[in-house]
């Protein structure tokens, strides 16, 4: 095969190796030192090789149903605060362009997704199992009840209701010759 595919965790992963591609979705949001792990994939690639970057922006949560708006939007909140109170960016995703740009990279192309989406989809059923699994960090934030959780949970069930769970900013970035 031309190709050769690494998975790897990039805060232990050491090569020589200078690589064409390097690609990472929903990692960084989750590090402190995500802009030093950026700078650490640029390292990585051979000049002109491309950085594809994909993280999510929860701060472009919206609860589109009046019927569950606002405790959906209240544990919208709640996430976000969950991030902020771990020193992260629950807007990671936004700020992609400009970290690639700061790091010496050009970006080629910047895209959002916004994963708007009715109850009882692949989308909603993933968000009402985190919430689940996230509820007593959630509750700490003190920006939700548990009756809002429920309630979130609820409408995540709901074909007949929507929302704007997050969006995923997306880059394609090279790296200069």
């Amino acid at each position: 095969s031309p190709y050769r595919v690494v998975e790897a965790d990039i805060r232990e992963f050491s090569t020589s190796a200078c690589f064409d591609l390097t690609h990472v979705r929903y990692v960084l949001i989750h590090n402190h030192d995500a802009k030093s792990l950026i700078a650490r994939l640029k390292s990585m690639l051979k000049p002109g090789g491309c950085l594809v970057l994909e993280e999510p922006d929860f701060e472009a949560a919206r609860w589109l149903d009046d019927r569950y708006a606002v405790s959906g939007n209240k544990v919208n909140q709640a996430m976000s605060a969950m991030f902020a109170d771990q020193g992260l960016n629950p807007g990671f995703g936004k700020g992609l362009p400009m970290q690639a740009v700061d790091l010496g990279f050009v970006v080629e192309k910047a895209n959002t997704v916004v994963h708007l989406a009715p109850g009882c989809s692949p989308i909603a059923a993933m968000m009402a199992e985190s919430t689940r699994a996230l509820k007593e960090k959630y509750l700490s934030t003190g920006k939700v009840e548990e009756k809002d959780i429920e309630f979130y949970i609820r409408g995540a069930g709901d074909p007949e209701s929507f929302a704007a769970y997050y969006s995923t900013v997306s880059i394609v970035a090279r790296k200069p010759d």
